[in-house]
């Protein structure tokens, strides 16, 4: 059993208003915007979760195995 973690297109954070990407982000705005548009210029498509092993900014997150839990 596999998982994905969460991306997000930076079209999509370009398009959030100020405050937003504040919250998301943490730091000056204008500062995010910039990075984001210097990556985008870069080729990059998508920005993936934290901690994401093997994100690629193009397709995303690779998967990763889910080790299963068990009781008893």
């Amino acid at each position: 059993m596999g998982r994905h973690c969460i991306h997000m297109s930076i079209d999509r954070a370009l398009s959030m208003s100020d405050a937003q990407l504040q919250d998301m982000f943490g730091g000056f705005a204008p500062d995010i915007r910039h990075e984001l548009g210097e990556r985008k210029e870069k080729g990059e498509l998508l920005i993936g979760s934290e901690g994401c092993e093997g994100f690629d900014p193009i397709t995303g997150c690779p998967g990763h195995e889910v080790k299963e839990v068990t009781n008893g």
